[in-house]
Formats: C-alpha cells, structure tokens, sequence
C-alpha cells in the first residue's frame, strides 16, 4: 500500500516564474518547450534492430502573453517588431514549498511571429507566440 503524501504539494502554474529580459512576466498565461532527439534502430541480420542510430536535437517552444506584456516588450524596442527582437534567454523557475528553486533555460529565443487576434466576450486578449530556440538547460 502507498502512502499518502500529505505535507507537500506538487508543481502547479502558481510555482512558475518566468524571466525574460532581467524581468518576471507577470501576465503569462502558458509556457511550452520540447527537446527532442532522432532516433533510428538499424537493421542487421534478419531485419531485426541490432543497434541504434542518433541524429540531430531539435527544439520547440511557445508563449503565451496577456496583450499588455507583448506591448511592454515592444516599448522596449521602438520602431521594431518582436521578430526583430535579437536572441535572448528564458529562465523558468519552479519552486516547490520547501523554496527549493528548479531552473529551466531556453537558450538563444527568438519570436518567429506575432500573431494577433480577439474576439467579442475577451476579457483578456492573449497573444501565442510561437519562438525558435537552440537548445534548453534543465
């Protein structure tokens, strides 16, 4: 029989912190990010696997901002639009009740677009943008 935990509490959206830019995103909504790795089992004899190839790492990420933070980075940067943005780390923190700190680093983030929409009932108008990274830190 398992044991029931009850002095805890697992990571949940209200332990995370977001750091863009020296500064803790206050209206994020959503965080997203992958690493992924190729992977191939080669065939020998018979057909079956007899060892395992490795290629490339790739990487995804997203974010999802509150309109006000998109226009607060753009103020940042007049005359230019996020894609101009130049690389620029992302810093997760998770924090659990013990205060002990998890840091996960999105390397070299870029926006690859701003896409804008809103809709009739908004009461917040989010903006999803999608980014291109080179690597994370976990």
């Amino acid at each position: 029989m398992s044991q029931v935990l009850i002095n805890g509490r697992s990571y949940g959206w209200s332990s995370i912190s977001v750091n863009i830019g020296g500064r803790i995103i206050e209206g994020i909504t959503a965080i997203n990010y992958t690493s992924r790795q190729n992977k191939t089992n080669n065939p020998g004899r018979g057909g079956r696997p007899v060892s395992r190839g490795r290629g490339t790492k790739e990487y995804e990420a997203s974010i999802t901002l509150e309109m006000k933070e998109v226009a607060n980075i753009l103020a940042g940067i007049p005359g230019k639009e996020l894609t101009d943005i130049a690389p620029f780390p992302i810093i997760v923190s998770y924090q659990d009740d013990a205060n002990v700190i998890v840091n996960h680093t999105l390397h070299n983030v870029e926006f690859l677009e701003h896409p804008q929409t809103a809709a009739e009932g908004d009461t917040s108008i989010n903006v999803e943008l999608p980014l291109i990274i080179s690597g994370i830190t976990y």
